[in-house]
C-alpha cells in the first residue's frame, strides 16, 4: 500500500508542478480564448455583410457551433463516453470547494468542460449537436462550455458546406478569416480537452493516495469485508483495469515505433495523447500491428536490397569536408576533465535524402561502416611503426529515413556511439582508403538489416546515415597528434539500401533508354547547368569556350542552352564564306548554333531525317516556320561519337522570354508575368502556321511547348565576336568553378567547368512584326512511322496518351490548345509535378477543368476505384487513395472557363467567350473531333490576327 501510495503521490507532484500539464494548460488556453473572442469578433463583422445562397440560412446558429468543435483523429464515440464516465464521477465526488482546496490553484474550476457532444460530417449535425446545450448563462467561447467532438475529415467537410453556402461573390473575402477563426479555436478546444483529460488523472491519483492510505491504517486493526459495490472495491477494481489499458497502450505504443523505424511504416503512431481504449479498440490495434509487421518482414523479403561497395577491398560513398568545415575541424578546442585538460578536435555534418553523397533513389538506408580518413594528420608511431588515429563519431539519433515510395519518416532515439581507426603512415592520398589499413570492425554489421533470419528481441535495427554526424578526435587517445598539416577530411560510407522508385523523370527531360549512372563521381555544381554525371561515356562532350570544332570550321564562343540529351553554342563559322554562302540566302551567316547531341542518340535520328526532308520538300516555307538546319557532322570524343547539328542562331525561347521583357524589370511584387496581348496572340498565330506546315508534310512535332518556340534575332553578323563571346568568370556565375570529383583524380569525361547558358537576350527581335520558328525536332516523327513513347511534356500529354499510351498527330493538336489557355491567362491549364501519382493527378485535373471522361477513356483508368464510386461519383481527391484512419480529401471542382476568369485576361467579355470556346473546340477527348491546324486557323478569332510578313526577316 505504501508503494501505491507513493507512486500516487509521485502523478500528483507531475500533474501540478509549476511545468505540468495542468499549469501550462492553464496559461495556453487563457491565451487562446483571447485570440478566439478576437478572430470571432473580426467574422462577424465579416459575416453581416455577405450573402448566402440559402436566403433562410442562420449563420450565427453555426458560427456558435463551430466555437465548440473539438478535432479527434479517431471515432469520437468511445472517446466521449470516456470522458464523459470520468467527468461524472468527478462531478459526484467534488464540488467548487474540492476542486479548490485539494488541488489547489493548478485546477481552474472554470475550464471544466460544462457538457460533451459529437457530431458527423453535416452542418445539420452539428446544429443539432449544439441546440441539445443545457440552459446556463456560460459563454459559447468560454474554456468550459459545450464541447462537440469530430473527425479532422468531417470538421473539413462541416467547413466546405459552410463555404458553400456562401455565394461565389463573397466567398474570397470570407474564406481567409474563417479558417483563421476554425483553426485557432481548434487549438483552443483540443487544450481545453487536454486539461479535462489531466484533471481527470489528478482526480484518479489523489483517490489512489488517500485510499492507501486508508488501507494502509486500517488492515492491520480489522478484516476488510469486500463488497464490490462500495466505493473504494469499485475503485480498485476499475484502478486495476485501467493500469492495464495503459500497459496495453505503452505496448503498442512500442511496437508501433518499433514497425515504423524497422519497416519505414508512414500511418502508424499510437503516441498521441487520449483517453484510454476500450477493449476493442485495443485489439484491433493489435492486429493492425501484427499485419504491418509481417508486410514489413515481406518487403524485406521482396526488395532486393543493394550492398555498396560490392566487396571488401573496394570504397563507399564520400562526403567531403568543405573548405570551411576543414578549417572549423583544424581548431583545437581545449577540455577539462577529471585527469587535466585535454585537446580536442572536431567537426560536424548533416547529411539530407537525396543530397550527395548518396543522391536520389536511395530507399531504406541502412548503415554499415562510417569511417573518417585524414590526408596530412600526424600522430606518434608506435613500436611497429604504425601511426595509429582513433576517431570518435557519433549519430545525433534524431533521423530521417526514406521508404519506397520517397516519403520521409523521422525518428528520434538514442545517440549511437562509434569509433574507428586506421594506420595513418598507409594513407597519403585517397587511393590508400582501404580495408586492411582500418584496426577492427564496426558493431554496426551486427545489426539486422535484412537477411535470411528473422530479426529477434534482442536484434537493433541498423541506423541510416540521414543526421547529424559529430567527429571528434582526442590529443589524449592519440599520442603526438598534429592536425596543421591535414589537407583534407572524407567520410566514407559503407551500407546497404533498397532501391525506390528512383529518380523520377519526365520523358522531356531525358530521353527513351538513356543510361542513368547510379553513382556519383563529382562534387555538385549547384549553377543553372546540365548534370555533371552526366559527362560519361554515351552522354555530353565535354565543351569549353574556344573549342574548334569540324577541322577548324567552327569556334565556341557562348552557351546558348542545354537539354538532357543535347547542349547547345553559339559558333563562330569560320569558313563561312566558302560553305554555304553560295547555297542559302540566310542572315547573321557568321555565326551559328551549334547543337550536339549526346553520343548514345547519334547514330541517323529521326529529327536529322525529318530536318533533311524539310530542306528536299519545302526549303523555303520549312524556313520561315522551323529553325534552319545548314549543316552536320560527327565528331570523336572521349564519350563516343556525336552527332552535331548546325542551326542558325536563334534568340530565347518563348517559355522565358517573357521574364527579360521590359516591363518586368525590375520585378515587383503582385506583377502577372505574362506577354502583352498582342505578342500572345502573335505567337500562337505563329506557331500554329508552323504546326500547320509541319502536318502537311506529314510530320508530327511531338513536342509542341513554349520552350521549342524561340524568338529570331537582330542581324548579328557584324557584331563583333568579343561583344558576344562568354566571359570565364567564375564570380560573375557565367561559368561554375572547375568539376571536381570526389575522389580528387582527374577526369577525362568532363569539362573543366560548366558554363551557365547565356541565351542572346540583348540580341532578340520582340518589337511590333518580330517573328518566332518551331524548333527541337528531336521528339518529331512521321505520321506513318509514330514512336511507341513520344516526349511529351507531363501537362500537355492529351487523355488518350496517359490511357491507352495511343499515339497520333492529333497529340500536337492538344498540346496547342493548352498553350492557347497558358499564353493568355499565364499559367498553364494542366500544372502535374512529376510523382508516383501524375497519371491520376493528371486525370483528376482533366475531369474538373474538362468534364468527366468518356466511358471509352475512363474504363482503362485501372486506380479509379482509389477517387470515384461504382457509379462514378467523385468521392475523394487524395492522390494515391484514402490511407487508413484517414478521411477522403475533397476539393472544389474548377472548370476551364472558371480558371480563365480567375486568372482576369486583358481580353473584354466578348472576347474572353471566343477564346474559351476556341479552347473547347481543341480540347476534346474524342480525337476524332479535334481540328486541324488548317481548321483552327479559318476560326474568326485567328483570322483577326494580323501577323505583319518581314521575310526580309528569315
Amino acid at each position: 500500500m505504501l508503494d501505491a501510495q507513493k507512486e500516487a503521490e509521485a502523478k500528483i507532484d507531475l500533474l501540478t508542478s509549476s511545468n505540468g500539464p495542468l499549469v501550462t494548460g492553464i496559461y495556453k488556453i487563457s491565451s487562446l480564448t483571447k485570440e478566439v473572442k478576437t478572430k470571432r469578433q473580426l467574422l462577424t463583422k465579416k459575416l453581416t455583410n455577405i450573402q448566402f445562397a440559402a436566403k433562410q440560412f442562420d449563420w450565427t446558429i453555426l458560427l456558435d457551433a463551430a466555437s465548440t468543435l473539438v478535432s479527434l483523429r479517431a471515432d469520437p464515440k468511445s472517446i466521449v463516453d470516456t470522458v464523459k464516465q470520468g467527468y461524472e464521477i468527478y462531478k459526484k465526488v467534488t464540488d467548487e470547494s474540492t476542486a479548490k482546496n485539494l488541488h489547489g490553484d493548478a485546477v481552474k474550476k472554470e475550464y471544466i468542460i460544462d457538457q460533451l457532444a459529437q457530431c458527423s460530417d453535416t452542418l445539420e449535425s452539428l446544429e443539432k449537436a449544439f441546440t441539445t446545450r443545457k440552459d446556463n448563462q456560460i459563454e459559447i467561447d468560454d474554456p468550459g462550455a459545450l464541447k462537440i467532438m469530430a473527425t479532422k475529415g468531417n470538421i473539413q467537410k462541416i467547413l466546405r458546406e459552410f463555404k458553400n453556402a456562401i455565394v461565389e461573390k463573397d466567398k474570397k473575402d470570407i474564406e481567409s478569416a474563417l479558417d483563421d477563426y476554425i483553426a485557432v479555436t481548434l487549438n483552443r478546444n483540443n487544450a481545453v480537452l487536454d486539461y479535462n483529460s489531466s484533471l481527470q488523472l489528478l482526480f484518479e491519483a489523489s483517490n489512489a493516495r488517500e485510499y492507501s492510505k486508508s488501507q494502509a491504517e486500517s488492515l492491520g486493526q480489522r478484516r476488510h469485508t469486500l463488497d464490490p459495490n462500495t466505493p473504494a472495491i469499485l475503485f480498485w477494481l476499475r484502478k486495476t483495469r485501467d493500469n492495464m489499458r495503459l500497459q496495453l497502450m505503452q505496448r503498442l505504443n512500442y511496437e508501433s515505433r518499433a514497425i515504423r523505424f524497422w519497416g519505414l511504416k508512414k500511418h502508424l503512431d499510437y503516441s498521441s495523447p487520449g483517453p484510454l481504449r476500450s477493449f476493442i479498440e485495443l485489439r484491433d490495434g493489435q492486429s493492425k500491428l501484427n499485419a504491418a509487421y509481417e508486410d514489413s518482414l515481406n518487403s524485406y523479403a521482396n526488395n532486393i536490397r543493394v550492398t555498396w561497395p560490392r566487396e571488401e577491398k573496394e570504397k563507399g560513398l564520400f562526403y567531403i569536408l568543405s573548405h570551411a568545415e576543414l578549417k572549423a575541424f583544424k581548431q583545437r578546442q581545449r577540455l577539462t576533465t577529471s585527469k587535466g585538460d585535454d585537446g580536442v578536435y572536431s567537426a560536424s555534418i548533416r547529411l539530407e535524402p537525396g543530397a550527395p553523397p548518396f543522391g536520389p533513389g536511395r530507399a531504406d538506408v541502412r548503415i554499415n561502416q562510417v569511417r573518417l580518413w585524414l590526408l596530412g594528420v600526424e600522430v606518434k608511431a608506435d613500436n611497429a611503426g604504425r601511426k595509429q588515429l582513433m576517431v570518435k563519431i557519433a549519430h545525433s539519433g534524431n533521423e530521417t529515413l526514406e521508404n519506397t515510395d520517397r516519403q520521409a519518416l523521422g525518428f528520434s532515439h538514442d545517440a549511437v556511439n562509434i569509433q574507428f581507426e586506421y594506420n595513418t603512415a598507409k594513407v597519403q592520398t585517397s587511393d590508400d582508403f582501404k580495408t586492411d589499413v582500418v584496426f577492427g570492425k564496426q558493431g554496426l554489421e551486427n545489426d539486422w538489416s535484412g537477411g535470411d533470419s528473422k530479426p529477434t528481441a534482442s536484434t537493433f535495427a541498423a541506423i541510416g546515415p540521414f543526421t547529424e554526424w559529430r567527429f571528434s578526435i582526442r590529443e589524449s587517445e592519440n599520442v603526438g597528434l598534429d592536425m596543421r598539416s591535414v589537407t583534407a577530411a572524407y567520410v566514407e560510407f559503407r551500407a546497404d539500401k533498397i532501391h525506390s522508385a528512383g529518380r523520377k523523370l519526365d520523358m522531356i527531360d531525358i530521353p527513351y533508354g538513356a543510361v542513368i549512372d547510379d553513382e556519383w563521381r563529382f562534387e555538385p555544381i549547384t549553377l543553372p547547368c546540365e548534370w555533371v554525371e552526366d559527362y560519361r561515356p554515351g552522354g555530353y562532350h565535354p565543351v569549353v569556350l574556344g573549342d574548334i570544332f569540324n577541322n577548324g570550321q567552327y569556334k565556341v564562343i557562348r552557351k546558348l542552352g542545354e537539354g538532357s540529351y543535347s547542349t547547345v553554342w553559339l559558333a563562330l563559322h569560320l569558313l563561312y564564306f566558302v560553305v554555304h554562302c553560295c547555297l542559302f540566302r540566310f542572315r547573321n551567316r557568321g555565326y551559328v548554333a551549334l547543337k550536339i547531341l549526346v553520343s548514345e542518340i547519334s547514330g541517323s535520328t529521326t529529327e536529322l531525317r525529318i530536318l533533311r526532308h524539310i530542306t528536299e520538300v519545302a526549303p523555303a516555307e520549312g524556313g520561315r516556320h522551323i529553325t534552319r538546319l545548314l549543316g552536320e557532322f560527327e565528331h570523336h570524343g572521349p564519350n563516343g561519337v556525336h552527332r552535331c547539328l548546325v542551326f542558325e542562331p536563334m534568340g530565347p525561347s518563348v517559355n522565358t522570354m517573357v521574364e527579360e521583357l521590359p516591363q518586368f524589370k525590375p520585378r515587383m511584387r503582385g506583377m502577372k508575368i505574362r506577354y502583352p496581348l498582342r505578342m500572345a496572340k502573335s505567337i500562337l498565330k505563329q506557331s500554329l502556321q508552323a504546326l500547320a506546315f509541319l502536318h502537311e508534310n506529314g510530320i508530327a512535332h511531338g513536342d509542341f511547348q513554349p520552350g521549342n518556340i524561340l524568338f529570331t534575332l537582330d542581324d548579328i553578323g557584324s557584331t563583333p565576336e568579343d561583344v558576344l563571346r562568354q566571359e570565364e568568370n567564375v564570380q560573375a556565375e557565367s561559368i561554375s568553378p572547375p568539376v571536381q570529383r570526389l575522389d580528387g583524380k582527374e577526369d577525362k569525361w568532363a569539362p573543366r567547368y560548366l558554363c551557365v547558358a547565356q541565351p542572346l537576350v540583348p540580341f532578340t527581335y520582340y518589337a511590333e512584326g518580330f517573328k518566332v520558328k518551331l524548333s527541337d525536332m528531336g521528339g518529331a516523327y512521321f505520321f506513318t512511322d509514330p514512336p511507341t513513347k513520344p516526349v511529351t511534356p507531363l501537362g500537355l500529354r492529351a487523355p488518350e496518351l496517359i490511357l491507352t499510351g495511343a499515339v497520333d498527330n492529333t497529340l500536337d493538336i492538344w498540346s496547342f490548345g493548352c498553350l492557347v489557355f497558358e499564353l493568355i491567362t499565364g499559367q498553364p491549364l494542366f500544372c502535374i509535378p512529376g510523382s508516383d501519382f501524375e497519371d491520376d493527378d493528371h486525370l483528376l485535373s482533366l475531369t474538373d477543368r474538362l468534364g468527366a471522361l468518356p466511358d471509352e477513356l475512363f474504363k482503362h483508368w485501372k486506380t479509379s476505384s482509389l477517387y470515384f464510386t461504382s457509379e462514378r461519383k467523385l468521392f475523394n481527391c487524395q492522390l494515391g487513395g484514402v490511407a487508413p484512419g484517414e478521411e477522403p480529401l475533397m476539393v472544389e471542382q474548377t472548370s476551364m472557363e472558371e480558371l480563365f476568369d480567375q486568372a482576369g485576361p486583358d481580353l473584354d467579355e466578348e472576347e474572353a467567350r471566343k477564346v474559351k470556346a476556341l479552347i473547347r473546340w481543341i480540347l476534346q477527348y474524342d480525337p476524332a473531333k479535334r481540328p486541324s491546324p488548317a481548321e483552327i486557323l479559318s476560326d474568326p478569332w485567328f483570322c483577326e490576327i494580323d501577323v505583319e510578313s518581314e521575310s526580309a526577316r528569315v
